[in-house]
């Protein structure tokens, strides 16, 4: 499935899937890798507001808290101070998730989850499956690359979504 630009800041589902339809006025892209061309895709494409946040190049269990810490306080404050209506987030890390689920409970905005394959089938990440799942339930839709990975959602049950 591809999502559609209607104009920049505004896109909807193609007519003929009524599985999902947005309109918004504003919307942002966590992501808190430097860069991602899969991230910079849906920017361009549907015009959002990139909310990059990345400290550290390191990633280990001891570097983890040092980082994500930091992080996960300047995305909150960057989502609050751009106010967007819907905000994708890039999953792993799940932290950046939890920290976009936070501002939508806040600001009553819509999420949705970019999971790329790590997220499910790395183990650096395997611990944050039941997180994941949580946080995908509350979401508008998760964004998966493959048919195993919609499955796996489909049975937290959350909405999901293939876009390659």
């Amino acid at each position: 499935m591809t999502l559609v630009g209607a104009a920049p800041g505004h896109f909807r589902q193609p007519a003929g899937n009524p599985t999902i339809q947005w309109r918004m006025t504003k919307g942002a892209f966590v992501s808190w890798v430097r860069s991602c061309g899969r991230s910079q895709g849906f920017i361009d494409a549907l015009g959002l507001t990139p909310i990059y946040s990345s400290y550290l190049r390191q990633s280990d269990v001891v570097s983890a808290p040092l980082k994500y810490g930091p992080q996960f306080i300047e995305t909150l404050r960057r989502l609050h101070q751009h106010r967007p209506e819907v905000v994708f987030v890039m999953n792993p890390p799940v932290f950046a998730v939890a920290a976009v689920a936070i501002y939508a409970a806040q600001a009553g905005a819509k999420y949705v989850m970019d999971c790329h394959s790590g997220a499910f089938e790395g183990r650096k990440w395997r611990w944050s499956l039941p997180l994941q799942r949580a946080f995908g339930r509350r979401a508008a839709a998760v964004i998966v690359t493959n048919p195993v990975h919609e499955n796996l959602v489909k049975a937290w049950p959350a909405r999901a979504m293939i876009i390659a």
